[in-house]
C-alpha cells in the first residue's frame, strides 16, 4: 500500500494583512465624503424648505395672548367658528370662556 500524501493547506497562512493603511485612508475619505454629502443636502432642504409638505389650512389659530404672571397667561384662539379664552398656567390649560366669532375679522376679543 502506498501512503496517501495529503496535502493541506490552510487557507490564509501566508497571505498578509486584510487591508492596509492604504485601504483605512481611503475608507476614511470616502466616509467623510458621505457624510458631507449628507450634511449639504440636509443644509439644502433646510434652506429652500423642500421638507414634507405644511398644511395649508390651520384648524387653531391663536387669535391673542397676555401675560398675568410669571408663568401664567389668558390665550383667546380660534376653533372652527368658535373662539376659546383660555387659562394657560405651568401645569393646566383651563377654558376661561366661549366667545362666538366675530362678524368682522378686524374685530377681536
Amino acid at each position: 500500500m502506498q501512503e496517501a500524501q495529503s496535502t493541506t493547506s490552510v487557507v490564509g497562512a501566508n497571505s498578509g494583512p486584510i487591508m492596509s493603511w492604504g485601504d483605512v485612508g481611503t475608507t476614511l475619505v470616502m466616509l467623510i465624503v458621505v457624510l458631507a454629502v449628507i450634511l449639504a443636502l440636509a443644509h439644502v432642504v433646510k434652506r429652500f424648505h423642500l421638507g414634507l409638505p405644511k398644511h395649508k389650512k390651520q384648524d387653531v389659530q391663536v387669535v391673542s395672548t397676555s401675560m398675568v404672571g410669571p408663568k401664567e397667561r389668558v390665550v383667546v384662539v380660534q376653533v372652527a367658528d368658535v373662539q376659546l379664552v383660555l387659562g394657560v398656567t405651568a401645569q393646566q390649560v383651563s377654558l376661561l370662556k366661549e366667545l362666538p366669532k366675530p362678524k368682522d375679522p378686524d374685530v377681536q376679543a
